[in-house]
């Protein structure tokens, strides 16, 4: 069986997910749509430096996303320095990939929560 659109009802809980870690800015580029070419805004390089969050614990194994990298995706210019720590301003997140492991933000800005 192979059931197509199913994403469209997948939920991903953003906030539970962010709520815990600490980000910081380590690379940024030009956000561009991938069919006009056009610069749609900017994308952030960002590294889990702090991870709280509670994953659970399978067989033993402890598990962490400490200095995993994720890409804010945020609509308008964004002149930051790296290393700033940050946090998205509502963020919209996709799950995708072959494994179900990789994932999408978008959000509408970034707050800058120290330097």
């Amino acid at each position: 069986m192979s059931l197509k659109k199913l994403r469209y009802f997948e939920y991903f809980d953003a906030e539970s997910f962010f709520d815990g870690k600490r980000f910081k800015v380590v690379g940024k580029q030009a956000w561009t749509d991938y069919k006009t070419k056009n610069i749609i805004g900017t994308k952030l390089e960002v590294a889990i430096f702090v991870d709280k969050t509670d994953y659970g614990c399978e067989d033993g194994e402890v598990v962490s996303n400490i200095y995993e990298k994720l890409v804010f995706k945020v609509p308008k210019d964004i002149d930051i320095s790296m290393e700033v720590e940050v946090k998205p301003v509502n963020a919209i997140c996709t799950i995708y990939g072959d494994y179900r492991n990789q994932l999408s933000i978008v959000c509408d800005d970034i707050e800058i929560v120290g330097k």
